[in-house]
């Protein structure tokens, strides 16, 4: 409490400098935070990468040599895997569970709301390859897979009603191409009904599912099939070797000979997708530095004011036996206390204005068009090493008033 009372002190004896010394450190933290904050999160989705699909998780497409093989054929010729693919090498006891999903664009509709996004027609199984968190209702189950239903994405969800709680409403789906000359036609129209809304999937997900917004049963126009189409597999422990040597049986007994199982290299692509971001984590860093010095600086101005001005106050205690030691704590204290009330603020700042930054920033720089502003959530992490860093370049910059009213000699202050 007595700190406490020193701390008003500073305020009353010169309000209005040590107010804008406080407001300018707030600032500092605050865009200290935001930054950090952001190489935190770079970190954490390396180290997310490693961890978040397990050694037994695989991804494939299928693919043949001659482009006219298979029934089914991409936009370079290329057979897609059958959705039957999924269901056979579940069958095997290597396999935990498999799915597939066929990716396609599609303009969505509901309440007069128009948005373009990734869609998926998948399978039943796929939360059991899949991770998937949902907010309401449930996936569709394998009953329900020659209905007309879909789960979709917190973020679908807000943009078309407003709200995550929308199960049982309807949507309006069409095939959307980015080609001027196809985007002209007029393409049939699906109506869905929502099963589920689940959590947007974290960054590292989406490297290697898409952005997906939008996950439906069959699809009625029929488009779905001119996008590529891959096999998602979750192995028993140690047999994803034994897995892929199944699923490359298949592909051979469906295609031929010459067809062949390609695997993505999930980690490879992580980092592809990382590779930018972490180009700029030393200049983050570097920045978040400065603001914090910068902001400092006001500080030492206002401690060393606070000095002059209790000269005689000290004196008085030096002569009444307070020690060197005991004066240098005192102002360090006050010190401290200006900081971590300083850093209080740039906290409360930075929580009020990092979605605002966040969106803009993810929007204008390029080198950060991977990511979604929900990415750089503030992390507690982030906010304790802000904290814990201002504290201490607080009590650094305290260091030298703090001598100069330790080593004040009591004669000279009390003739003053």
């Amino acid at each position: 409490m007595s700190i406490f009372r020193k701390g008003l002190y500073l305020f009353k004896k010169d309000s209005v400098r040590t107010i804008l010394t406080v407001s300018q450190f707030a600032l500092g933290i605050a865009v200290a935070l935001i930054v950090v904050n952001i190489s935190v999160s770079l970190s954490r989705f390396t180290l997310e990468a490693q961890t978040y699909f397990n050694p037994d998780f695989g991804i494939y497409t299928a693919s043949s040599n001659t482009s006219l093989l298979g029934p089914i054929t991409n936009s370079y010729g290329r057979p897609l895997p059958p959705p039957q693919f999924a269901d056979q090498i579940s069958l095997d006891s290597s396999v935990i569970a498999a799915t597939n999903l066929l990716r396609d664009n599609k303009k969505i509709t509901a309440n007069g709301i128009s948005y373009i996004t990734i869609t998926h027609q998948g399978i039943s199984t796929l939360p059991e390859v899949i991770p998937i968190k949902f907010l309401h209702g449930s996936y569709f189950s394998e009953d329900e897979e020659n209905n007309q239903v879909a789960v979709i994405s917190e973020s679908l969800a807000r943009a078309l009603f407003g709200q995550t709680n929308v199960i049982g409403k309807k949507i309006m789906t069409e095939k959307y191409t980015y080609t001027p000359f196809y985007s002209s036609m007029k393409y049939p129209q699906t109506e869905y009904t929502i099963v589920g809304v689940y959590q947007d999937f974290p960054f590292i997900a989406r490297q290697v599912l898409d952005k997906i917004n939008f996950i439906h049963t069959k699809a009625e126009d029929n488009t779905i099939i001119q996008s590529a189409g891959t096999i998602y597999l979750k192995a028993q422990k140690d047999r994803l070797v034994e897995a892929e040597k199944v699923l490359e049986k298949l592909a051979k007994d469906y295609y031929g000979e010459e067809a062949k199982i390609q695997p993505i290299n999930i980690k490879e692509k992580i980092s592809y997708s990382l590779a930018r971001g972490l180009s700029l984590k030393n200049h983050f860093n570097l920045i978040a530095i400065f603001a914090v010095i910068v902001s400092s600086i006001g500080i030492l101005s206002v401690m060393v004011a606070f000095v002059a001005d209790r000269a005689k106050e000290i004196g008085v205690k030096r002569a009444l036996g307070a020690s060197k030691a005991t004066i240098f704590l005192e102002i360090i204290m006050n010190t401290l206390y200006l900081t971590s009330f300083g850093a209080i603020i740039g906290i409360l700042i930075a929580l009020l204005t990092s979605p605002i930054l966040y969106a803009e920033l993810t929007d204008s720089i390029s080198q950060l068009q991977t990511f979604s502003s929900t990415d750089f959530a503030l992390l507690p992490s982030s906010i304790l090493i802000v904290f814990l860093a201002a504290c201490l370049i607080g009590v650094v910059f305290g260091i030298y008033p703090a001598l100069l009213a330790a080593n004040l000699p009591p004669s000279e202050a009390l003739r003053e």
